[in-house]
């Protein structure tokens, strides 16, 4: 065989092997492509809620204009929010339901929050015996403000993780403490 055959030889071998690698470096971009959009980008698809909240799993959400207005129907009026989700959570005899609202800055969830606190403090036929709790967790306090009322407990705050968001909970356990905890860490 002659050198210049023998050349032809190895460089078409070599631009199989080339090939071949292509081929496998493309289906493996083509693989973790695939795998992002499945596992990343489906996570943002599911909405504002948080699959889960503590050992509880999302059972129920709504988020936004239906979410809006059943937050404003709970007001009794419209407020004005940006946005709104209500997500329920629930295990065994474990149940919370969060029902947040955005303002448009955290001065409008300030005055929400003021609102709320006033108008459940003259009176309201669901909602009584209004107390202020400070939760300490760490180094740091939250304020969240507890009423009884029907189907369980209920807490009403500011979001620590978002100012411009105001957060309701209704927490159906024996102990509401570790959940409330878990929530003001979640919404």
């Amino acid at each position: 065989m002659s050198s210049s055959a023998n050349v032809r030889l190895k460089a078409k071998g070599r631009s199989k092997k080339a090939l071949w690698q292509l081929v496998f470096i493309a289906g493996l971009l083509a693989l973790i492509s695939i795998s992002f959009g499945q596992n990343v980008l489906s996570l943002q698809r599911q909405g504002s809620m948080p699959q889960r909240l503590g050992a509880l799993k999302l059972t129920e959400q709504s988020e936004g204009p239906e979410a809006k207005a059943a937050v404003s129907r709970l007001h009794g009026t419209d407020i004005n929010m940006v946005t709104a989700y209500i997500a329920t959570y629930a295990r065994d005899n474990e149940k919370v339901t969060a029902w947040v609202g955005k303002a448009a800055s955290t001065a409008a969830a300030a005055e929400l929050m003021g609102k709320m606190v006033e108008g459940i403090g003259k009176g309201n036929p669901e909602f009584s015996n209004m107390k202020r709790l400070t939760i300490t967790q760490g180094y740091h306090g939250h304020e969240v403000y507890q009423v009884d009322g029907p189907g369980g407990e209920h807490f009403f705050y500011i979001s620590k993780l978002s100012q411009d968001e105001v957060v309701w909970l209704s927490i159906q356990a024996e102990n509401a403490g570790p959940l409330l905890e878990t929530a003001i860490n979640t919404f």
